[in-house]
């Protein structure tokens, strides 16, 4: 409530001119019943004197007189009545006059001066409806004179006429109207009308409303109306507008749809005037920090409306000029300043890197949000986290002082970028250097990495060690003592990729060692000390899968024999395939696998011979079987098989090009629509899409209810060969049959589709797939349990997406295999079926799911009955993960024995 001064300001200044005998022949005119102020008795006139001078005033009349206790009289020629009347000694001593005698005044303010004295508070705005009922004052006070329209001094004249009528609100519509009633009918209808503090400025369809500090004339008691005045007037601000598909509204219920639960939202929003400032009123009103306008209208607003999950589900989009938000397009707002956003949004520092090309300049991109010149700009962080949040990206950068970057490839973010010292404290970088960041915590770069954090095995260490200890060489990721560190495995692969080191490993519970070499970590062998929590024991390292260790299996894949050691000149014997492949843009002086490279190079180009020259770089060619030993034979190559100066060790292609099929594994995940599918790059230019493949095998179709042909299959394999040998993880076959795959593909395709994997249901068949290395799962059967609507299993259904790119409650077939394979790579040990193929598992599963007992409803297929639970243990053995059930994952078999095991080899 507002406290109000017990003292008004000075009054308006006059001075008495004496006392004179009302004359018949000039009389003064009188006021009374003339002004809102003199409508009263004059007798019982509280304030009789201040009232006739303020009637006087608003007139431009410059004196006036009191006569009879109390009766106001006064014109244009008030002031020379004393100049001709014949002075009195009737008038009484308290100033009002007496019979037939006045006391004439001379006033020393002017109008100016008494408005300047109006003090009032803006409380907000009422809707142009509402204002209307409230009784106009225009023709009614002279003080509000000419066309309101043009009215000078509007506010405090409107003000000043409530005053004087004793009221202590009033309103000034749009054009300039004034209008005034009783105080506590005002607010009552300004309470119930759902109000809005905001400024009402320019917004043609609303009323301001005002309340005066004081009021003069407060013959109706409204000085003591108890008045609640908003602290400062509602603001709001644009963040953006973001693309929001019905089946992504049902994931992520934050932004709740208000409609009909506020007085303000009661009527239908189409035809809703003020849209934005009564949606943002809800949800200031709620203490909501975030809403937003859609589908011309709709209001939408929530307790975890800001949270950036949120903005992360969206495509940020062009905004209508109107901004509410049009079909699916959301336009969202902040309540308050831009700055009560960006401060809350959390993000994590992952250290100083070099300018990297795969980062994107947007600081010409969103004014709203990267103002002025970035060396000035305050909270610069914050800013250029809400830009990145707008644009999806999960990484940001700070450069030079406040540029804002962002990740075009979020996979590639900074791999083998290095280590750097020169960036500033602030932050924010330096010339050439970047200080990166995370939205969130770092575990929210899992699903960015190319890397499953499942284990490739426990091997042992020794004083000299197989692999270089990572501690010390960046205080950013590798923080604190290691035996504490959170997300140890995380942070080491994280260091590991920013180093361009081939694989890393943890040891003794959370140190991080690494090698350049692929090999090297199976040094001295395999170790039986791992504590099974991922982070190894004492001198045995434990190694997340690295897609360099299954890169190796792939290019074994392809046989091949020696012919000798040729010379070569400048007129090459053998064209070189250097760039011409995406396994041969590297430098070769410094490739690892060289040989087994260019083989696989050459022979899904249908070649029969390929050379190593000096140290690694391959030659091939149609015929460079019959052109190898154009220059006769060289004594130059040296003893690891690449050759020499001028010198090609050759060889002969002995296998099949099937061969190489055999490694690449995949999994039907579901189908998305062509829109989106359209977004993903192209592969149809590899050329492994035009190998001819002419065995029998379908290399495990990956999911036999698809019903490829032969034909399809082949074409799938082949895509799936083209997007392993990039080191992305998933790929799509579109419903014209093309080929398609990209870095980010493994995180988009739940974003872009339906994650269900009945394929006949999307309008666009364009089926998903993931791929990549042997997934090997070991669970046993626990038993049958209770469960209730409170589930036992916390977090359950629907599970998170990052890893596999689908909703995994909705796939049809082998739901326990597929169950017990999402537990595994999310790091969970307990996972349990119900009614039928619903999968439930969560960090606390293995301790909660007896919770409300056993249960005997279960069916005898593994799959748990109606609010049953068939519960499963992981296997907590140490080492590599176990292989079993060597049939494919379409093999249902796999789930009905006590004992299960699964490798996913489709």
């Amino acid at each position: 409530s507002k406290s109000f001064p017990a003292e008004f300001p000075s009054r308006i200044r006059y001075e008495s001119l004496g006392c004179y005998r009302d004359n018949p022949d000039i009389q003064i005119k009188s006021l009374e019943g003339m002004d809102s102020l003199l409508n009263d008795s004059y007798r019982l006139r509280t304030d009789a004197i201040q009232k006739c001078a303020m009637a006087a005033l608003v007139r431009g009349f410059t004196a006036f007189a009191v006569q009879d206790g109390g009766m106001c009289v006064s014109d244009k020629y008030a002031y020379f009545f004393h100049e001709f009347a014949v002075k009195s000694e009737n008038c009484k001593s308290d100033g009002k006059g007496g019979n037939m005698a006045n006391q004439v005044y001379y006033l020393n303010s002017t109008l100016k001066e008494v408005l300047g004295t109006v003090s009032y508070t803006k409380l907000g705005c009422f809707d142009f409806t509402d204002a209307h009922t409230v009784p106009s004052l225009e023709g009614e006070d002279s003080l509000l004179d000419g066309y309101y329209t043009t009215r000078k001094d509007a506010i405090s004249k409107c003000g000043l006429a409530a005053d004087k009528r004793g009221h202590r609100m009033f309103v000034v519509m749009p054009s300039g109207q004034c209008a005034s009633g009783p105080t506590t009918e005002m607010y009552r209808k300004f309470v119930q009308s759902g109000y809005s503090n905001v400024e009402c400025t320019g917004m043609a369809l609303w009323s301001s409303v005002y309340l005066l500090n004081f009021s003069r004339y407060d013959d109706r008691g409204a000085n003591n109306v108890e008045v609640t005045v908003p602290p400062e007037p509602l603001k709001y601000t644009s963040i953006g507008c973001f693309l929001q598909y019905p089946y992504m509204a049902k994931r992520y219920p934050l932004l709740v749809n208000y409609e009909g639960q506020d007085p303000l939202l009661k009527d239908f929003y189409q035809l809703r005037k003020n849209a934005i400032e009564k949606c943002a009123t809800v949800a200031k009103r709620r203490g909501y920090k975030v809403f937003a306008l859609i589908n011309g209208g709709k209001c939408l607003t929530g307790p975890k409306a800001h949270t950036v999950p949120v903005f992360k589900t969206f495509w940020a989009k062009e905004c209508e000029s109107h901004g509410k938000g049009s079909y699916r397009n959301l336009h969202v707002y902040v309540v308050g300043e831009l700055r009560n956003f960006f401060s809350a949004i959390p993000y994590t520092q992952l250290g100083c890197y070099k300018n990297d090309k795969n980062m994107l300049d947007v600081e010409q991109m969103d004014p709203d949000v990267l103002d002025g010149d970035y060396k000035l700009r305050k909270d610069a962080i914050g800013k250029c986290a809400l830009a990145a949040i707008k644009r999806r990206s999960e990484v940001f950068a700070i450069q030079d002082g406040g540029k804002c970057l962002i990740s075009r490839n979020s996979y590639k973010v900074f791999d083998g970028n290095g280590i750097l010292q020169d960036c500033k404290s602030d932050g924010k970088g330096g010339p050439g250097t970047s200080n990166a960041y995370v939205i969130g915590k770092i575990s929210e770069l899992r699903s960015m990495l190319t890397i499953n954090i499942l284990n490739e095995g426990c091997y042992k260490d020794l004083p000299i060690r197989a692999m270089e200890s990572l501690e010390g060489k960046d205080p950013i990721l590798l923080d604190g003592n290691y035996a504490s560190r959170d997300e140890a495995v995380l942070k080491c692969l994280m260091l590991g990729r920013k180093l361009g080191y081939a694989v890393v490993g943890v040891q003794d519970g959370g140190m991080c060692v690494g090698s350049t070499k692929v090999k090297t970590y199976k040094k001295y062998g395999v170790s039986h000390d791992c504590r099974g929590d991922r982070k190894g024991g004492p001198w045995a390292s434990e190694f997340p899968l690295h897609p360099m260790i299954f890169f190796t299996d792939f290019l074994a894949g392809v046989t091949y024999e020696s012919k000798g050691c040729y010379k070569d000149q400048e007129a090459r014997a053998i064209s070189s395939l250097e760039g011409k492949d995406v396994l041969l843009r590297d430098s070769y002086a410094e490739r690892e696998d060289a040989i087994q490279k260019c083989a696989v190079a050459a022979i899904i180009r249908g070649y029969k011979t390929f050379g190593i020259q000096n140290g690694g770089m391959c030659v091939s060619g149609p015929n460079a079987h019959q052109t190898y030993s154009k220059y006769g034979e060289s004594m130059d190559c040296k003893n690891d098989g690449e050759g020499g100066p001028w010198a090609n060790q050759v060889y002969n292609l002995v296998g099949r090009v099937d061969d190489i099929f055999e490694s690449v594994h995949r999994l039907h995940v579901g189908c998305f629509d062509d829109m989106q599918a359209q977004r993903i790059p192209s592969l149809m230019q590899d050329p492994v899409l035009n190998i001819t493949i002419t065995s029998d095998t379908d290399f495990g179709e990956s999911d036999a209810h698809l019903n490829l042909s032969q034909q399809e299959n082949r074409f799938n394999v082949k895509c799936a060969l083209a997007t392993w040998r990039r080191g992305y993880k998933a790929y799509v076959v579109t419903a014209d049959g093309q080929c398609a795959s990209g870095p980010d593909t493994h995180t988009n395709i739940v974003k872009f589709g339906y994650g269900l994997e009945e394929c006949s249901t999307v309008p666009a068949n364009n089926k998903a797939y993931l791929v990549g290395p042997k997934l090997h799962v070991e669970y046993e059967s626990v038993g049958c349990y209770e469960d209730k609507r409170e589930r036992a299993i916390e977090n359950a259904t629907p599970l998170g997406y990052d890893l596999f790119g689908y909703y995994i409650n909705k796939m049809k077939g082998n739901e326990i295999q597929k169950c017990a394979l999402y537990a595994k790579l999310i790091g969970y040990k307990v996972f349990a079926i119900q009614n039928g193929g619903e999968c439930l598992t969560s960090a606390t599963a293995h301790k909660t799911y007896s919770k409300y007992g056993e249960s005997r409803v279960c069916k005898g297929d593994g799959k748990g009955g109606p609010f049953a639970n068939q519960v499963y243990r992981l296997s907590e053995r140490k080492g590599i993960l176990m292989r079993a059930c060597a049939n494919e994952l379409s093999n249902s078999s796999c789930g009905s024995s006590l004992q299960r095991k699964m490798e996913i080899t489709s």
